[in-house]
């Protein structure tokens, strides 16, 4: 797995306080490792801190998904969407190589497979392989007759809608639609149909 190490300066540490060799460390760095712990295991052995109290130090994975085009009529009022081309969709299920990033900031993919809901979602029919990777289907279904549920078993839907992040990286709820929709032509989009994205936030 691919993870994310930030260093960020403890609470109320100054830079200048800081020992010299520590000066520069607050950043960003990529890490691979099967697990959080290995991860900053790797980290501390190829970065040396001075001073370790001088630091938070934290381990997350980097999240990857799909990078989709925007489209619709832009009202967001400054969303995530507004004046941008693409983002990309992360989420569960979504299987995509590409990083965010800011030409192509994160979204994610709220769904459920009871029609009624995710409020103000958009119904969408899903695909067999999104469907399969979320345990939609049974293992060893082959059709829709052993989807878990009953409607999704008979007509495929599912009600879905993407939302941007907050800065922990946990979708930020309480958006309405602004407007915009996602799509790709990339065969691992979950749906057949555009997403609507809630990024409107009054």
């Amino acid at each position: 797995m691919k993870f994310n190490i930030t260093v960020t300066r403890a609470a109320g540490i100054r830079r200048d306080e800081l020992h010299e060799l520590d000066a520069d460390l607050a950043g960003v760095y990529p890490i691979e490792a099967i697990d959080e712990d290995a991860a900053l295991d790797d980290f501390h052995s190829t970065v040396a801190i001075k001073v370790l109290d001088d630091f938070y130090i934290r381990a997350t994975p980097r999240l990857t998904g799909l990078i989709c085009n925007i489209m619709g009529t832009d009202c967001t009022n400054g969303g995530t969407t507004s004046g941008r081309k693409n983002v990309t969709l992360i989420g569960d299920g979504i299987r995509g190589p590409f990083e965010p990033s800011e030409d192509a900031p994160a979204v994610w993919l709220e769904y459920d497979l009871d029609p009624k809901g995710v409020r103000a979602g958009q119904l969408a029919v899903a695909s067999v392989a999104w469907l399969r990777s979320i345990k939609g289907l049974r293992a060893g279904c082959t059709d829709f007759e052993c989807i878990h549920d009953d409607w999704t078993s008979k007509h495929q839907i599912v009600r879905v809608v993407a939302r941007p992040l907050k800065e922990d990286g946990t979708p930020r709820t309480g958006g309405m639609f602004g407007g915009n929709y996602i799509k790709t032509s990339d065969s691992r989009f979950p749906m057949s149909a555009p997403i609507p994205v809630h990024d409107r936030f009054e």
